[in-house]
């Protein structure tokens, strides 16, 4: 196996490992006053979800091009 492609097999393993992490924050982080459950619960369970990988991508490129 090529170096790349082992790279490319460890990065998808962090990844599968930081969504389920993220997963879990998220659960408790949603507003317990709110009282959300079903579509509502996921609809916002997943922007929360894509918001946050946003900024992480946007971090890591900061950070990449030496902006911090």
């Amino acid at each position: 196996m090529s170096y790349t492609k082992e790279l490319d097999r460890i990065s998808k393993v962090v990844a599968e490992n930081m969504l389920e992490q993220a997963h879990r924050e998220i659960h408790w982080s949603m507003p317990a006053d709110e009282n959300l459950e079903g579509d509502e619960y996921m609809e916002i369970h997943n922007h929360i979800l894509e918001r946050a990988i946003y900024y992480i991508s946007k971090q890591a490129k900061e950070k990449s091009n030496g902006v911090v």
